[in-house]
């Protein structure tokens, strides 16, 4: 699929984001890039609940832009998606294939049947004189894949590749490119957080793959609710308020509506932080030699102001926001905020 462009597709809850482009050698080159609010009550959790709806308005916004390739890659996530991390002896493939069904029937409670299975080696190293590996292994229901698939057909547009977003991230992450101007080591372990609408997926990327993945149901959507409750507004001018005058770093007079916002605002950003230290427990108490040395940010609801800070606070590590990588072309697009756009892009990468 490399050199050939193609149309990526991150549906999330709240909004659709599309990315017309091509993988060129290292590079990821963006012809056009535009976001849409997805159409109300048409996808949950990464199941798609009103095909009809999701596909009018995708291909509207398709034929608003002019868009005329023909080639679709969809990435997805979901709390549905099962990943695990297991060690296998070194095999050639066909013998991995069968190791892997097996330790997946004895240690996960599912029907393999109704699930598609992918996986990929992280890691190689050689423990009393075996050559062994460490692979992350993906299992998505059936009934999910069968449902883009049928998307794309009802688009008239070719299937590629369905993607989740967690594996998308940890391919830009992994290109070795610097970010945000700086180069950032594969050896150092980073935590990946894409703070969305209703969820916060959690990805740790270690030389340059993904150790481990966790979607946590908390999101920007909970200050929203807070707020039009607290208010008497509804949802959208909840969320104007949140951005127009909240802050996670402003001082205000504790007698004030800021305040009142900035409190609100605070108490779902300290449940976020809650759920997120328990994964980095996890994440660390399963071997020594886990740790997790930064923190990168990005999606919708990582441009709350203060946020940062806020974080590099609690967590006491280094903290960025994703803004850009030196192998994401964008050309002649303006003003063009990356961070929304990530997933999308990864998936892209075909490695």
């Amino acid at each position: 699929m490399a050199n050939h462009e193609v149309i990526s597709i991150d549906i999330g809850s709240k909004n659709t984001k599309i990315v017309i482009g091509k993988q060129q050698n290292n590079n990821v080159i963006i012809n056009a890039a535009f976001m849409f609010n997805t159409p109300l009550n048409s996808i949950q959790d990464g199941k798609i609940l009103d095909m009809e709806a999701l596909s009018a308005e995708i291909r509207k916004v398709l034929s608003q832009y002019k868009i005329k390739t023909k080639k679709v890659v969809i990435t997805i996530e979901s709390t549905s998606i099962i990943r695990r991390e297991i060690e296998l002896p070194m095999a050639k493939p066909e013998e991995m294939d069968a190791m892997i069904i097996y330790e997946i029937e004895q240690y996960l409670p599912i029907t393999l049947s109704e699930y598609v299975i992918e996986y990929k080696i992280t890691e190689e190293f050689v423990e009393n004189k075996l050559k062994k590996c460490k692979i992350l292994v993906a299992a998505l229901p059936k009934i999910i894949a069968e449902d883009f698939l049928q998307l794309v057909k009802s688009l008239e547009l070719t299937p590629s590749v369905l993607d989740i977003n967690s594996n998308a991230i940890s391919k830009l992450i992994g290109t070795k490119a610097l970010i945000n101007g700086e180069s950032f080591s594969t050896d150092n372990t980073m935590a990946v957080l894409d703070i969305g609408y209703n969820n916060i997926n959690l990805t740790i990327v270690a030389n340059g793959a993904t150790r481990f993945s966790r979607l946590i149901t908390l999101g920007g959507n909970d200050i929203d609710i807070n707020i039009a409750n607290s208010f008497n507004l509804d949802m959208k001018h909840a969320e104007d308020k949140k951005e127009k005058e909240g802050s996670l770093s402003k001082a205000a007079r504790s007698d004030t509506l800021d305040s009142m916002i900035n409190d609100m605002i605070k108490f779902s950003v300290d449940r976020w932080i809650e759920e997120i230290q328990r994964m980095f427990q996890y994440y660390t108490s399963r071997d020594t030699h886990n740790r997790i040395n930064s923190i990168l940010l990005y999606g919708g609801s990582s441009s709350l102001d203060g946020l940062e800070d806020y974080i590099k606070t609690s967590f006491n590590m280094p903290v960025y926001r994703l803004k850009s990588f030196a192998n994401i072309k964008t050309g002649s697009l303006e003003n063009i905020k990356l961070e929304y756009y990530l997933n999308a892009v990864g998936a892209i990468i075909r490695k």
